[in-house]
């Protein structure tokens, strides 16, 4: 495999990473570069880590991962944009509590959307364990760089749609993430 194919395989990746940083994006008030590097950093290191851990397991357990990684990340998206949306009705107008504007890190919540986002790239490391003379570092590196370079200007994307409207916003992006839940079943 070539590093275009491994970009390539990378952007593939990221993709669901890409649409919930832009959906977290839609929550966030004021200085937002602090929010997106984390998150574009965590979504970096899961989307390189899970193949790297996928290679080294190898192939003996692709089928019984495949069978239940639908179901982790259908529940992990189905959580989570039920509860963004549940939380944006039940709090004030910005969609926060009055303590503050959702500038903090919600550490439980990002571990949650990282590996709900990167159980896919597992399964692609059990692939790449298949084929001859693989560079699974430079792969593992590209695929994170990708993710992050996609990723922090996604959440700040989100941050200016989110300014404009709001509550809406928080509820569209919680819509979103309930939507990924279920093209994670269907497809």
């Amino acid at each position: 495999m070539n590093p275009i194919e491994m970009i390539l395989v990378g952007i593939g990746l990221s993709v669901d990473a890409f649409v919930v940083s832009i959906c977290k994006g839609l929550s966030i008030r004021g200085k937002a570069w602090k929010t997106a590097f984390v998150y574009a950093l965590t979504f970096g290191v899961f989307q390189a880590g899970m193949p790297l851990a996928g290679y080294f397991i190898g192939s003996q357990f692709v089928t019984v991962l495949q069978r239940f990684s639908k179901w982790i990340a259908f529940a992990c998206f189905m959580f989570l944009g039920v509860k963004t949306i549940v939380d944006t009705l039940s709090k004030p107008s910005c969609g926060c509590d009055s303590s503050s504007c959702n500038d903090g890190i919600n550490y439980l919540e990002l571990l949650s959307l990282a590996i709900a986002t990167s159980i896919d790239a597992l399964v692609v490391g059990f692939s790449f364990a298949l084929i001859p003379n693989m560079d699974i570092y430079l792969a593992v590196s590209l695929i994170g760089g990708v993710t992050f370079l996609l990723c922090l200007p996604a959440v700040m994307l989100g941050r200016l749609l989110g300014s404009r409207t709001e509550r809406v916003s928080s509820i569209i992006g919680g819509a979103i993430l309930i939507l990924l839940a279920v093209k994670v079943i269907v497809a």
